[in-house]
């Protein structure tokens, strides 16, 4: 955690510091207080982002999650309905869309990500020991998947 917090003092911290930050936070029961206000600074950078490239894939996702981890799943739903349909999704955005969907409790649309994640390519290992997905981890698919 000390790692994310020197990489966010950085005058020009982007914003997946602050959210690599907010989620280790998440993972501190002691820390759990400070995961909002660091996902809020990681929203309002990737904003910024999104900004001046409104159809940022990576942009986007990460900006979705953010909205999810706040509590704001309306405007995380809509934030991910901007991904331009004509776009290829890479391995980790189908990760990034699996958290967001597993958060809001679409857990079927959650795990046709993952498995789309790790047919692409993603690893394995990384969906298994995600803590994002711990609450996964005794459904018969989701063994499957990180096989």
């Amino acid at each position: 955690m000390h790692t994310y917090q020197l990489a966010v003092q950085q005058r020009d911290a982007e914003y997946w510091y602050w959210g690599n930050l907010a989620e280790a936070y998440t993972q501190a029961p002691q820390e759990l207080g400070l995961a909002r206000a660091a996902y809020i600074k990681a929203f309002e950078l990737v904003s910024d982002v999104l900004r001046v490239n409104p159809k940022d894939a990576d942009a986007i996702h990460w900006a979705s999650l953010y909205q999810t981890m706040l509590g704001n799943h309306d405007a995380a739903l809509t934030m991910l309905g901007r991904f331009p349909t004509d776009a290829p999704k890479d391995p980790e955005l189908w990760a990034i869309s699996a958290k967001i969907h597993y958060r809001l409790g679409m857990n079927d649309l959650a795990l046709q990500e993952l498995q789309k994640s790790v047919s692409a390519g993603y690893s394995r290992a990384w969906v298994r020991d995600d803590p994002a997905f711990a609450g996964l981890a005794s459904n018969v698919q989701f063994q499957r998947i990180v096989r």
